[in-house]
């Protein structure tokens, strides 16, 4: 019975090297030729509007939220759901200031 489990669990991971390494020449396959694919240098980072010229946003953070709670009227020590609004969120610039602004 000990030698069944380990024919088993050998078998078992026979089948996923192979199914990995089948999936991974599948994805080789179908990757299209001569494909351009997007780089940091072609991505932007942020609207015109928001980042200063030579400073992108590198992040942005939400600053002050309001959760509204709504209780189980069936079970009473529950809750049903949770509402999160974000008030104002903070932009992280490259060299590292930030600025906190309302949001619309």
């Amino acid at each position: 019975m000990r030698n069944m489990h380990w024919l088993v669990m050998a078998l078992v991971a026979l089948a996923l090297a192979g199914g990995v390494l089948g999936w991974s020449q599948w994805a080789r396959a179908a990757e299209p030729q001569g494909a351009i694919l997007p780089t940091a240098a072609t991505t932007t980072a942020a609207p015109a509007s928001v980042a200063p010229e030579g400073n992108p946003v590198v992040a942005v953070i939400p600053g002050r939220t309001d959760t509204d709670y709504e209780q189980d009227p069936f079970e009473t020590h529950r809750l049903r759901r949770s509402i999160t609004r974000v008030r104002t969120l903070i932009y992280v610039y490259q060299d590292g200031t930030m600025e906190q602004r309302d949001v619309r």
